[in-house]
């Protein structure tokens, strides 16, 4: 049987132009029901702002399933990315993939990077900037090895690097790490 989930922008993402429903909680979650969607997922910009039992609540109340959690406001917000050349901003985006792994864990679901990964920038090689993706990706897939990570390929609007499927499932598989790629 397939079902179908509808994006929901948590409190913590600032209304903006995304492609989800914003709101209160328990509204957001009912008239996702109501629509007739049997999921919702979660578009995060910072997890540990959001009011996990009153998510939890409205998703069970509601009979929801919780697939995906959602990272691109961590970079379209913050501007937060893997591939940062700071250092200390790169961690940050890695504490927030964490966090949304942790949110992930409660409901057995994946968490998808798309514009999080970053994107190649004047004077840094592009290796390097795949070589810091790599390397937050894998930290993150070991410290929570049970919550799966989609690499989204995305568009060149929104990304210069990791753009074709192929090269995503490359790059991927170059991590060694489980992929079903």
């Amino acid at each position: 049987m397939m079902k179908l989930a509808y994006m929901y922008a948590t409190p913590d993402v600032a209304p903006a132009k995304v492609t989800a429903v914003q709101g209160p909680i328990e509204t957001a979650m009912r008239s996702i029901a109501q629509t007739g969607y049997s999921g919702v997922e979660l578009l995060v910009c910072n997890p540990a702002r959001i009011d996990r039992r009153a998510l939890a609540a409205a998703i069970r109340d509601q009979g929801l399933d919780m697939p995906a959690v959602c990272t691109g406001e961590v970079y379209g917000q913050d501007g937060l990315s893997f591939a940062d050349p700071d250092a200390s901003r790169r961690q940050e985006a890695i504490d927030r993939m964490m966090a949304s792994m942790d949110l992930a864990s409660e409901y057995g679901a994946m968490v998808n990077v798309g514009r999080l990964r970053g994107r190649y920038v004047d004077g840094v090689a592009p290796q390097q900037t795949l070589d810091w993706i790599g390397a937050a990706i894998t930290q993150c897939a070991a410290t929570f090895p049970d919550v799966p990570i989609v690499l989204e390929p995305v568009n060149r609007n929104y990304a210069n690097c990791l753009l074709t499927t192929g090269e995503t499932c490359s790059f991927v598989r170059s991590l060694g790490v489980s992929s079903s790629a």
